[in-house]
């Protein structure tokens, strides 16, 4: 975890023990925004709260991962999405540095403008 960044995590599967343990796992790392769904319809439907990363099932024979994939995108390019397998754990982890190291850039970045613009006598 990175000190000071904050990630809105929404978890979607149909296998509930799976789901339990992902989040299980985010809750001890000491992530607090974890929203599970029973499935990516239901997920989906709350796109509109803005999450950092989506985590979805995915099966090899499975077109409806890439029908999701689009859906998520056209609603927003912002949100990271990860589809997990059948054992989701190292899958979890790398996605949410990820995530945490992304919207960490993007915070430097801002301050980084602001300064400039202030440096530079530009109002905001």
């Amino acid at each position: 975890m990175i000190p000071g960044i904050k990630i809105k995590i929404f978890l979607a599967d149909d296998t509930a023990s799976r789901m339990a343990a992902c989040r299980h796992q985010l809750l001890t790392t000491g992530y607090t925004a974890v929203f599970s769904f029973a499935n990516a319809d239901a997920c989906l439907k709350r796109l509109r709260l803005m999450p950092d990363l989506v985590v979805l099932p995915c099966t090899v024979k499975s077109p409806e991962a890439v029908d999701r994939l689009k859906e998520i995108r056209a609603f927003s390019r912002q949100i990271m999405v990860v589809f997990m397998g059948e054992s989701p754990e190292s899958t979890i982890k790398a996605a949410v540095r990820k995530t945490e190291r992304r919207k960490l850039w993007a915070k430097r970045r801002d301050a980084i403008t602001r300064k400039i613009l202030s440096l530079s006598g530009v109002r905001q």
